[in-house]
């Protein structure tokens, strides 16, 4: 078996390394496994991940986080092959980050299944992938700039599904859910995210049921309730007033979603985030 080991292949002091790869050929990547970890996500063409015994289909937007333990390689299906981008770094790095950050999270880079973690990106995710590729290259190899992409990685990506249980988000969806948490937008209701999405309410229905097991009033609401928990935070806005701007017109159904989203009521919200610039003396 071919291993790859942390201390050979990086050079001394260097805390990642990545690497852009164009696979071309019939056999562009060996089998192998290592002493670290991985991420790489295809930014354009198809192939064949061969991974722990199995070959798993990859496409433009898969993202897979490879653990140290995993054993895989790459083949071609198509004679342009695929163009990825490989992050790799130490098993130490994963352990530090699962402890202090991340203890809860059962997936990424510390998945207990047989497969590691893997995700089909919409174009949204991608584009903001690439702005990280276009930084990580010319960054200091440093732990301070690894840490902080993968942290800024696993808070984007967690939470959604991985592929093969949900469909991947469509792109105008996608743009949809971003804009609709704007208050011009949320303000105005579902209609207004089916308007920012270009289809139909019923066919945004549909999307948002199969791709996140949600519905459109859902994403409002938490829209809403994000903005109103700004608010109480970073204002002194009444509650009242808070209620209305983000498009509730019953103060009592306000509270009783607000206490279901955050475990409290606005005025115990406020007061408790207050306390900390305005503490009570006793």
């Amino acid at each position: 078996m071919n291993v790859l080991l942390w201390q050979r292949i990086a050079p001394k002091g260097e805390c990642f390394h990545v690497a852009r790869a164009q696979m071309r050929g019939r056999y562009p990547c060996r089998r192998h496994a290592h002493d670290f970890a991985e991420v790489f996500w295809v930014e354009d063409g198809t192939g064949v991940h061969d991974i722990n015994g199995q070959r798993q289909p990859i496409a433009r937007g898969t993202l897979v986080a490879i653990r140290p333990e995993d054993y895989h390689g790459f083949r071609n299906t198509t004679d342009s092959g695929f163009t990825l981008v490989n992050v790799a770094f130490p098993r130490e790095t994963v352990r530090f980050l699962h402890a202090r950050y991340f203890p809860k999270e059962a997936g990424f880079f510390w998945a207990r299944t047989r497969q590691p973690f893997q995700l089909s990106l919409n174009a949204t995710r991608q584009r903001w992938l690439q702005g990280w590729t276009d930084y990580l290259a010319r960054a200091p190899r440093t732990k301070l700039e690894i840490e902080r992409f993968l942290i800024e990685l696993v808070h984007e990506l967690s939470g959604l599904s991985p592929s093969g249980e949900v469909e991947p988000t469509p792109e105008w969806l996608g743009l949809a859910l971003e804009k609709i948490r704007d208050p011009e937008h949320f303000s105005r209701g579902t209609r207004q995210l089916a308007r920012l999405a270009g289809r139909t309410p019923q066919h945004v229905a549909r999307v948002l049921k199969s791709c996140h097991g949600i519905t459109a009033t859902d994403v409002v609401n938490r829209a809403r309730l994000d903005h109103a928990a700004m608010q109480l935070r970073m204002s002194t806005k009444k509650i009242i007033e808070i209620c209305l701007e983000c498009g509730f017109q019953n103060l009592g159904h306000f509270y009783q979603l607000f206490r279901a989203r955050f475990g409290t009521t606005p005025r115990l919200y406020r007061l408790r985030h207050h306390a900390f610039v305005r503490p009570t003396t006793r």
